[in-house]
């Protein structure tokens, strides 16, 4: 009894040094979630470090699939469908695979989450998308294995990979301005104001300009009280479309209504635009 009571203790004990040791992780996992755009990226990654070691080529092999990491599997996530490179890859969470060459890497988006190690070949059936990318050398040594979201737009982003001294950049496209029209069109109420802001997003944007003619068309006619904004825009935009003749009646009536309610800044504008487009105002 005595024996199995130490035996007891001892397993006890061990499971507690082990949950301790399992918080300090010689590769600690790290989370990041960034929004580009309208579309939420999510990272998961173990983070292991150099400690003296020669990297690529030799800790990791050249032309050997990688998980990218340490531990389990390195995955990524996206709200929205985006494009690496020219291929659409759909809403989902995808295990990062890599290749690294001295000169270039190739990036496998494999669907298969439960790697805790690279695959021996790859399961074509798995793999969402696949790019290649050059690799840069660094003037610095990085220490720890490094994954981030840089060079930020609306519109795009690059993935970065940096340990050693190599830097990749994986190229993603977010269509933002598609995800904005089509939620503009699905969520637009019936009043001028969003009207309004529906055809402004799509001419400062140089989206679909038919659209923006007919949002602001609407506004105006449900607009209880005339508006010298509504017209001002649709001058811009009649004008951006080809129709000189019908932008510059659009700005003359602009210009009357911004007299009427005592707009400065209403008047100068219209004023200005139809001195560019030519039309002699009267003193």
């Amino acid at each position: 009894m005595k024996k199995l009571i130490l035996l007891l203790a001892i397993l006890s004990y061990l499971q507690s040094v082990t949950a301790q040791v399992g918080f300090l992780r010689l590769s600690p996992l790290q989370k990041t979630d960034i929004k580009v755009g309208f579309t939420d990226i999510s990272i998961e990654n173990s983070r292991p470090s150099r400690k003296g070691r020669v990297i690529f080529g030799d800790l990791v092999p050249y032309n050997e699939l990688w998980r990218t990491g340490a531990n389990r599997s390195t995955k990524i996530s996206f709200s929205d469908t985006v494009y690496i490179g020219k291929t659409a890859l759909a809403p989902d969470t995808y295990t990062l695979l890599t290749k690294p060459t001295k000169t270039d890497w190739d990036i496998y988006f494999y669907k298969d989450l439960s790697l805790w190690e690279a695959p021996d070949s790859l399961d074509k059936n798995k793999v969402a998308t696949h790019i290649k990318v050059p690799s840069f050398p660094l003037n610095q040594s990085i220490e720890t294995l490094t994954i981030t979201v840089d060079d930020l737009t609306k519109n795009s982003a690059n993935l970065g990979i940096a340990w050693e001294n190599i830097y990749v950049a994986i190229p993603i496209s977010i269509p933002t301005d598609r995800i904005m029209t089509q939620d503009i069109t699905k969520e637009l109420a019936q009043n001028a104001t969003d009207f309004h802001a529906a055809a402004y997003y799509n001419f400062n944007n140089n989206l679909d300009l038919e659209q923006a003619k007919d949002w602001i068309g609407k506004a105006i006619l449900i607009r209880t009280q005339p508006d010298y904004r509504d017209y001002l825009w649709q001058s811009l935009i009649l004008d951006k479309l080809g129709d000189r003749k019908g932008a510059i009646q659009s700005a003359k009536k602009s210009l009357t209504i911004a007299k009427t309610v005592g707009s400065k800044y209403g008047v100068e504008e219209n004023q200005q635009t139809l001195k560019e487009w030519g039309v002699q105002l009267e003193e």
